[in-house]
């Protein structure tokens, strides 16, 4: 629940959007749903299992787009705390090879 409510009303391109998020309660227990922009990327950890290296000028356009997110979330109000920065959770929302040279990063897994 409480990561539903952060979310939505986070407003940073490099995070999904949060449209809504919402309980639903069983007999035996309740659990939590959210609603979240897709945006088709891999994860870093993903590309990197099927051989892709980044450059040089690769790495440093996705460590700068991550701490520009990590500065986002610690200048919020109260402040917060992304507990698993990894290949995993940093998504490239543009192919290594594609026409455009431009890297888009997304920082997901909250």
């Amino acid at each position: 629940e409480r990561e539903g409510k952060t979310l939505v009303t986070m407003q940073h391109p490099g995070i999904p959007r949060c449209y809504q998020y919402f309980e639903v309660d069983t007999p035996d227990d309740r659990h939590y749903y959210m609603a979240l922009e897709i945006l088709p990327g891999r994860s870093l950890q993903a590309l990197r299992d099927e051989g892709w290296r980044a450059t040089e000028q690769q790495a440093l356009e996705i460590t700068i787009q991550v701490l520009d997110i990590l500065t986002y979330l610690e200048t919020r109000i109260p402040p917060t705390v992304h507990c698993d920065v990894s290949p995993y959770n940093v998504n490239l929302l543009q192919s290594p090879s594609g026409a455009d040279p431009a890297l888009r990063v997304s920082l997901v897994g909250f």
